[in-house]
């Protein structure tokens, strides 16, 4: 039953486009970015996981737990970790960094030439081409933007980088009908150094997924998730007005044919809400709690 209220809450991520996890440094959402995870992979979408916060061996490790083997989709090529470029070490003569590196069967992917971010979209650019014919669809998972911030090296730089984050997955393989490409990242909303930055993403955004902390003691409850879907019907083409001129202008080609018609049972209403239990094995989703749960 859990799996699925929490279907239903990321049902509107599954139309396309940008999906922020907003946690904080008291509560972190990289648990909703597993799940988010495994929920792209079971409906056999081709997955590009970029590891800022976690390791590829944690995602393994917290899977296996879950009953998931991620070495049988990166086998597959439905999975591929891309590992962003450490920062210089002080002294040293590459100033720039290492270069990302890609995980898939068959060797790494990467590499170039270029800034640390650029080599960092480089290579998620890559493995989007490179996914299974196939694939489903196509989802990028970033697990935290805010741990990318200290690669960028201007501001100008940084919001380059965002731009591509959040249309790395719009647009489809040539002949192939696949569902609209996806955007899962997530940031922590209380860092105040990257709160204008963070304002002008959620804008862009198609839902914000954001976590919140229960007030006072509660036994079987760690906090809140409410999942606000911000513009349209969820796709890249319903929210190419509100992202701006920029963006919305680099959206259009993509989102027309990526877009997807609306679900049987029409779109998910604009906000939803779940309470939850997260433990390293399991996470626990509840649509509403109980005296028991509050003692």
């Amino acid at each position: 039953m859990s799996d699925v209220e929490f279907n239903r809450l990321a049902g509107s991520s599954l139309q396309g486009g940008l999906t922020l996890v907003k946690g904080s440094l008291q509560l972190s959402g990289l648990f909703v970015v597993q799940q988010y995870l495994r929920l792209f992979l079971k409906q056999e979408y081709a997955v590009v996981l970029v590891t800022a916060e976690q390791s590829l061996d944690h995602y393994k490790y917290t899977a296996k737990k879950l009953g998931l083997s991620l070495a049988q989709f990166q086998q597959t090529g439905h999975l591929v970790c891309v590992e962003p470029p450490t920062a210089p070490v002080p002294g040293s003569s590459d100033a720039s960094g290492s270069a990302p590196s890609s995980e898939r069967a068959g060797g790494a992917v990467g590499g170039g030439s270029g800034s640390r971010l650029q080599r960092l979209a480089a290579a998620v650019a890559a493995a989007v081409a490179q996914r299974p014919e196939a694939a489903a669809g196509c989802a990028v998972l970033v697990d935290s933007l805010t741990h990318l911030v200290p690669l960028a090296s201007s501001r100008q730089e940084w919001s380059a980088f965002l731009h591509h984050c959040a249309t790395a997955a719009a647009a489809p393989q040539a002949g192939q009908a696949q569902r609209p490409g996806c955007v899962v990242a997530g940031v922590y909303g209380d860092v105040a150094e990257d709160r204008p930055w963070l304002a002008a993403l959620e804008h862009r955004a198609n839902v914000v997924l954001e976590l919140e902390p229960l007030p006072g003691r509660v036994a079987d409850v760690d906090g809140v998730a409410t999942a606000t879907r911000r513009c349209g019907g969820g796709t890249a083409l319903g929210c190419a007005a509100a992202a701006g001129p920029a963006l919305g202008s680099s959206l259009q080609g993509a989102a027309s044919a990526a877009a997807a018609p609306a679900p049987a049972g029409g779109w998910a209403p604009l906000r939803q809400s779940l309470y939850f239990r997260s433990t390293e094995l399991a996470v626990r989703w509840m649509a509403g709690v109980t005296d028991r749960e509050l003692l």
